[in-house]
């Protein structure tokens, strides 16, 4: 399936060990995914917490899972936010039931586990410092 993608986060290097580092659904909807960009020399690690007010679904991937999307042409390469703005999970999910339902569809993405998330608002992205213990 293809994937034409649009970067929501700054361009960086997507490190090969970077990896969600954990994730918490509140029940009020709201989703917070902090991300362990990369290693520094002090033992430290930098990271992205990526913050959606409200999601009505989300899904957590190996990135192999998803290789046929990271060859896409519409594949946005160095962030790791992008917005999805075709093709996709959601593209999939209108396939299987039928009808299409506006969805607005981001992926969260890491030389390890990856995020699909379909909320329609957008995230809020804060750079972080995670323990050394992640």
């Amino acid at each position: 399936m293809s994937l034409d993608t649009q970067s929501y986060s700054p361009l960086v290097k997507v490190d090969h060990g970077s990896d969600v580092a954990d994730l918490n659904l509140s029940s009020s909807g709201e989703l917070i995914v902090r991300i362990a960009c990369r290693r520094r020399a002090d033992g430290e690690v930098d990271g992205l917490q990526v913050s959606f007010p409200r999601v009505s679904e989300f899904r957590l991937l190996d990135e192999v899972t998803l290789a046929t999307w990271w060859m896409s042409p519409g594949f946005k390469a160095g962030h790791h936010v992008l917005e999805v703005v075709g093709g996709g999970w959601g593209s999939e999910l209108n396939n299987l039931q039928g009808y299409e339902v506006l969805r607005r569809e981001w992926l969260l993405v890491t030389g390890n586990g990856c995020m699909s998330v379909i909320s329609n608002e957008p995230p809020r992205l804060q750079d972080i410092v995670l323990p050394e213990d992640i």
